[in-house]
């Protein structure tokens, strides 16, 4: 879309004013991402691959889950009429999605703007609002957690404009401090990693252009003197300008400049080792892998063992995904109003690969315990360890 089809001016809250896009063309820095705002962070997932990387893939983590009702104080799966009433609700949001595109979708919001508005429906139904297409107006108050009260919200989807009460919506947040006056938590991962973000896209935009692009690597002259041939050289401008085109470091670009002037070799370009582009993005990489508590072996910073990629994936899972499907849970439960409910529904991810080599593994060790009771046992028909004791021993129960 060009510039001229683009709005000059917008609306918010009844304060007209530049928009953003405008803002960021008439600048001059276009460069800078600012991960604070809405088109930021939009940006950012856009044009960052490995923020795009990390919010896929928490959201496919979080969506792979199971999820299961279990008694608060053993940890043993429970199956009632109750647990499995809540489990199809949420299981089943809508009629459209099951709960591995709705979560999966709304992790994606959630990750990238540090919220996410869902629409509680008449029929039970629930839905997932993009974030740009909601602008929320608020109460001259505040509730008991410190967060202004919102008075309705306004809904625009590029076809018609529709207004929601504050009850018809629901705002899932990220466990994450905001900084704004309006709420204090629901803050985007993404706002610390602006300046970041941006050395990334830069760094990454330099070097290809530097590879795709470079130019000649020297201007080589052959030693011409005459002052005839000195004088045309502004005759010469424009079939000059035509051959350096012909110049990069692609496959059949030239690599040298040859002119007519007095015989010397001209440096141009420096290797590309100087510039330390390598250390540089892999600090970028990092430091986002941490906002997002992912260890960066699973995002190609290092290449690591099978090994090491296998226990990576499980403290991915432990320390990010896990945590942030029950944070989400919990919300659900909170929408949904089930507050005293005697039993907990928590991600189940004993479906998945490293589970089962753990839980092998475990049953190696049990074996060799087993083995191992069993003798002390019968040492010389005393009873070093009595049946009680060795059901505590192997963990089990009456």
């Amino acid at each position: 879309m060009g510039w001229f089809t683009k709005k000059i001016v917008d609306t918010q809250n009844g304060v007209i004013g530049l928009t953003k896009d405008y803002a960021r063309l008439v600048s001059g820095d276009n460069y800078f991402i600012d991960c604070t705002t809405l088109e930021g962070q939009q940006r950012a997932y856009e044009e960052c691959a490995p923020i795009t990387a990390l919010v896929n893939r928490r959201a496919e983590s979080i969506a792979n889950l199971k999820f299961k009702a279990v008694d608060p104080e053993t940890g043993k799966t429970i199956k009632t009429a109750e647990t499995k009433r809540v489990l199809k609700q949420l299981k089943r949001p809508n009629q459209f999605e099951d709960y591995k595109l709705f979560f999966g979708k709304l992790d994606k919001y959630v990750s990238r703007h540090g919220h996410a508005f869902v629409r509680l429906a008449a029929s039970g139904n629930i839905y997932v609002i993009p974030n740009e297409f909601v602008t929320v107006q608020y109460k001259n108050e505040t509730d008991l957690l410190s967060n202004r009260v919102v008075d309705y919200y306004l809904v625009n989807d590029n076809t018609s404009q529709k207004k929601y009460r504050a009850d018809e919506i629901f705002v899932f947040h990220d466990n994450i401090i905001s900084d704004k006056d309006e709420t204090s938590l629901g803050g985007s991962r993404l706002a610390s990693l602006s300046n970041i973000i941006t050395n990334y896209v830069v760094l990454w935009e330099v070097r290809c252009e530097l590879y795709a692009n470079g130019g000649a690597k020297s201007i080589i002259s052959m030693g011409a003197n005459d002052p005839q041939v000195l004088m045309n050289i502004d005759s010469d401008v424009v079939k000059l300008q035509d051959a350096f085109k012909k110049y990069g470091l692609r496959k059949g670009f030239w690599k040298f400049l040859i002119v007519k002037t007095q015989a010397t070799v001209q440096k141009l370009t420096s290797p590309m080792s100087e510039f330390e582009f390598d250390k540089a993005i892999k600090d970028c990489v990092v430091a986002m892998c941490n906002a997002f508590s992912a260890p960066p072996v699973l995002f190609g910073v290092e290449q690591a063992r099978y090994k090491a990629t296998t226990e990576a994936e499980k403290e991915y899972y432990r320390q990010s995904a896990m945590p942030i499907a029950e944070y989400h849970i919990q919300q659900w439960l909170i929408m949904k109003g089930y507050i005293d409910l005697p039993f907990d529904i928590v991600p189940d991810y004993s479906h998945l690969e490293f589970y089962q080599e753990a839980k092998l593994q475990e049953g190696v060790a049990k074996g060799q315990i087993a083995t191992a009771i069993v003798a002390l046992m019968g040492v010389e028909g005393k009873n070093i360890l009595t049946v009680e004791e060795a059901r505590i021993w192997l963990d089990l129960k009456d």
